[in-house]
């Protein structure tokens, strides 16, 4: 009896974030140029054949993996202002979901620095970055600003106060990512840079 077409696309999803989840793996390792299909395909346990099956190139990976870690930022930017409670409430969950998340998907940074620094990484992916990168900058500005307003966030420009805090969360990611993990820096940490004392 042949499987209802829900449950062949459930199989087909699975397959497709199981050869994402490796090729994440090998992207951060090897970069964009070094990798190929059969590292993916090696990393993934999968045939050569399968991986071009779902994807029709290394190229088109890196940019789902690159599109998918551009859209968590916002995702969690938004969830940010939407939730109850203070600015230093929201900003502290916001700063504990990026860098616990960091932890279970240190290699989504890799890549998304890869994009934006890799002369290997085509144009087109290179801007999905810099053109992403703005709706969260600005979420966070916004939610800054707020926080001053209220007195709960230092003086200053928000907009280069937000450009500071991705900074920071970019490094602690970045250590995590190299495993240098008596360099790990708690969200209370970095949450103390920001508020009004």
């Amino acid at each position: 009896m042949p499987r209802p077409s829900t449950e062949n696309q459930r199989i087909r999803d699975e397959r497709q974030k199981h050869i994402l989840r490796a090729a994440a793996r090998v992207f951060a390792r090897k970069g964009l140029m070094a990798a190929t299909i059969s590292d993916i395909a090696a990393a993934a346990q999968v045939s050569h054949g399968l991986t071009y099956h779902y994807f029709t190139s290394k190229e088109e990976i890196f940019k789902q993996l690159v599109t998918r870690a551009m859209h968590g930022s916002e995702r969690l930017l938004r969830e940010a202002h939407a939730r109850e409670g203070t600015v230093t409430e929201r900003l502290r969950w916001l700063l504990t979901e990026m860098i616990e998340g960091a932890k279970e998907s240190a290699d989504d940074l890799l890549i998304v620095q890869q994009a934006v620094i890799s002369e290997a990484v085509p144009p087109d992916i290179r801007e999905l970055v810099l053109h992403g990168s703005q709706i969260p900058l600005e979420l966070l500005s916004n939610l800054l600003h707020e926080g001053q307003l209220h007195g709960e966030i230092v003086a200053g420009n928000p907009d280069q106060l937000a450009l500071l805090c991705f900074a920071c969360i970019q490094g602690i990611c970045s250590n995590t990512t190299l495993s240098l993990n008596q360099y790990s820096i708690e969200p209370e940490t970095l949450l103390h840079l920001f508020l009004n004392h």
